[in-house]
């Protein structure tokens, strides 16, 4: 008796499963399908929803339907940056078999022929060496000719299919022959091209090409686009922080970009950069590291680079509101806690009851100093209103 209660069951389950037909399979992974949001984060599960409704259209003798639904899944796994699934699935798809015509064969093995072939070029053109000036005609190698115009096919083709994915791996690629026959300027507009696509078609890869850009661009010397590459970059790697978190998760390479506009003349600040390209600006935690056993001129300079803007900030929000006029001098003076804290505000002239009081705490309390042993510091900073 209990073995026919089992046994019933088990009916049941399979029947709602394993046993349900390609027209049900189909309708389950489109529900499944909708409740997904189309996000990286979920590319290769919508990928292989709609690589079963393939295999249920296929089974069902719909090939055209079967076909439009095996392209959706090689779009969604490239958006989620599933590579492997999406060779796997190309190596099947692209066989003729029982219920798959040669017509529908073929059709994605002209995709799988041009992954191989993108994959292939791209690691012949990083054997390239490359070149600190632009060559001139009879000086690129013959090879390099060859290797473009073969990727040049694969890009024209990838455009005529609307692959996405594949036409911005060609511009990738092309990108890299011409830096190595010394072009920077031409490598880094299709690094550029190459990102713009993938910011729908391969999201994962836009962040790889954006900072090869940026990489490239401070190498020619363009040092506020390439600052504000790398502050987008670094937006959004830390958008999902809380603020306090994101306030001081300023990269290695806004520092290392930052010093260099500071030592040019004529740019805008770094700040007033990163807020324009992100949204918010970042700092880093000079507290976070080792103590010192005392901390120094130049370490407090160091601080001050990066932090006094705030102050200048305050300082030209309370010009605009009409609190202070133009011409007017402060002079602020605060201590340094041994934590790196800045403590002891006061202001002359006083600014008490002020938005601008408010304001010069508020960035004070967001100052981090390095942790230091020994006597206290004492900070005096004259400011102006421009």
């Amino acid at each position: 008796m209990v073995l026919r209660v089992c046994f019933f069951f088990l009916c049941c389950l399979l029947t709602g499963t394993v046993m349900a037909g390609p027209a049900e399979v189909v309708k389950r992974a489109r529900q499944a399908l909708n409740n997904l949001d189309k996000t990286e984060e979920n590319g290769a599960r919508r990928g292989r929803l709609y690589r079963r409704i393939g295999n249920a259209e296929r089974r069902r003798g719909r090939q055209p339907a079967a076909r439009k639904a095996y392209r959706r899944a090689l779009d969604e796994y490239a958006r989620g940056g599933a590579g492997p699934q999406r060779d796997r699935l190309l190596g099947r798809i692209s066989k003729r078999g029982r219920g798959w015509s040669k017509k529908s064969a073929a059709y994605f093995d002209r995709f799988m022929e041009a992954w191989a072939q993108i994959v292939e070029l791209g690691a012949q053109a990083n054997k390239f060496r490359r070149r600190d000036r632009p060559a001139d005609i009879d000086e690129i190698d013959p090879e390099v000719y060859t290797l473009m115009q073969a990727t040049n096919r694969i890009r024209k083709r990838a455009r005529k299919w609307r692959y996405g994915a594949l036409w911005a791996a060609a511009l990738e690629v092309e990108g890299r022959v011409l830096g190595a026959t010394g072009d920077l300027f031409a490598e880094v507009e299709k690094y550029r091209e190459a990102a713009e696509l993938c910011a729908q078609a391969c999201p994962q890869r836009r962040r790889t090409l954006l900072y090869q850009t940026a990489r490239l661009m401070e190498r020619q010397g363009e040092l506020v686009g390439a600052y504000k590459l790398f502050a987008e970059i670094n937006a959004e790697k830390i958008g999902d922080l809380s603020a306090e978190r994101r306030r001081y998760a300023r990269s290695e390479d806004l520092v290392r970009v930052c010093a260099k506009l500071r030592r040019k003349s004529g740019v805008p600040a770094c700040d007033r950069l990163e807020r324009s390209a992100a949204g918010f600006m970042t700092f880093r935690d000079f507290s976070a590291g080792s103590t010192r056993a005392k901390l120094s001129n130049a370490e407090m300079g160091e601080v001050h680079a990066e932090y006094l803007p705030l102050l200048s900030g305050c300082l030209a929000r309370a010009a605009r509101t009409g609190e202070v006029e133009p011409g007017e001098a402060f002079e602020l003076d605060w201590a340094v806690r041994n934590d790196g804290r800045a403590i002891r505000f006061q202001c002359n002239p006083p600014v008490g009851g002020l938005h601008l009081g408010d304001c010069f705490k508020k960035a004070l309390d967001m100052f981090r100093y390095p942790r230091y042993r020994g006597e206290r510091r004492n900070v005096t900073v004259p400011l102006a209103v421009k």
